[in-house]
């Protein structure tokens, strides 16, 4: 009887040794989860974010104070390249960053930040269109948009410096990781009036633009000059043609190279413009080199390639270089 009850007894501490360890593990393994969300904290994708058609979607997390004020961006970028290799990286922007460089651009014709207007940069850089000021005037306002961002969007450029430390790509392949990240971004539409005011000045709606209001596709209306700085593109991830390639030329010259923009009034459009080798004959001959235009609107188009609607290379403008841009009084 004395060892059927010590039986009892020792089967009872096996099973409360047993509840313990089994409790033990559960609390371990809340611990481990715990400690894993903290070392990787990527945030859950907003619901309604619509789902990109390659499925690799990015998304922008509003981010807000204790009180619930609008305080900044958490943005996410994942791509392929052309290779189908995919990338992805997070950066933060605040929002008083975005409003300081919306704040630059509306006051930049005058020289609102104190580097000088563009009168002042006529006078400086008149030579390099003598007789085209429109063209002038639309080569200083992106080069002084880029030349004030160049340092700006330091988390986002820690990106590409981990791509380029981790995977040691050569220059024409981290130039096509790069400009694929951009496109592929959904495009959107970016213009200086409202809408209503944009689709009624194409009375018979023939241009892209109405088009592309009456199709109902996304657009950024009341937006000076028609054209985004790269820090505001790039806390929005809303951009057209010359907004998305400003922003890759930011990127690309961080790493060396001659990044520059080639637009067209007759065709109301902007690409990049490098000085890197591709085939074909779409490109444009400046200072003794070759720059192959590279379209960033939507994904996979190559270096060198041109949409035929766009290709006759007579109607295309090269950017030029200005020196000192940022040092005018």
């Amino acid at each position: 009887m004395k060892s059927f009850w010590r039986f009892l007894s020792g089967l009872f501490k096996v099973l409360v040794r047993g509840i313990f360890l089994l409790l033990g593990a559960i609390v371990l393994i809340g611990l481990a989860s715990a400690v894993m969300s903290i070392l990787d904290p990527d945030p859950v994708e907003p619901e309604d974010q619509p789902v990109h058609p390659t499925g690799l979607q990015p998304y922008s997390l509003p981010l807000t104070e204790a009180d619930g004020t609008p305080s900044g961006v958490l943005n996410r970028l994942v791509w392929q390249d052309y290779d189908r290799v995919t990338y992805s990286g997070r950066y933060g922007l605040s929002l008083a960053e975005k409003e300081a460089d919306t704040d630059f651009r509306e006051t930049i014709m005058e020289g609102g930040d104190g580097i000088g207007s563009f009168f002042a940069a006529r006078r400086t850089y008149g030579g390099l269109y003598p007789d085209n000021e429109r063209a002038l005037f639309w080569n200083w306002l992106y080069e002084r948009t880029i030349t004030r961002d160049s340092a700006r969007l330091p988390e986002l450029i820690a990106i590409y410096d981990s791509i380029l430390l981790t995977d040691k790509p050569s220059r024409q392949r981290f130039a096509e990781i790069v400009v694929s990240s951009i496109q592929h971004l959904d495009y959107v539409l970016v213009h200086p009036l409202s809408c209503e005011d944009y689709v009624a000045e194409d009375e018979d709606c023939s241009q892209f633009g109405c088009k592309w209001h009456q199709e109902g596709h996304a657009c950024r209306p009341e937006v000076r000059y028609g054209v985004q700085t790269p820090l505001e593109f790039a806390y929005n991830l809303e951009g057209d043609c010359d907004t998305r390639v400003l922003l890759i030329m930011l990127i690309l010259r961080q790493y060396g190279y001659d990044a520059r923009m080639a637009w067209s009034n007759f065709y109301g459009h902007a690409v990049l413009a490098l000085p890197l080798p591709a085939p074909g004959k779409g490109f444009l001959r400046a200072e003794g080199k070759k720059y192959f235009l590279w379209e960033t609107t939507a994904p996979d188009w190559q270096l060198g390639q041109i949409d035929a609607q766009y290709n006759n290379l007579d109607h295309w403008i090269l950017m030029r270089r200005m020196p000192r841009i940022d040092q005018l009084l």
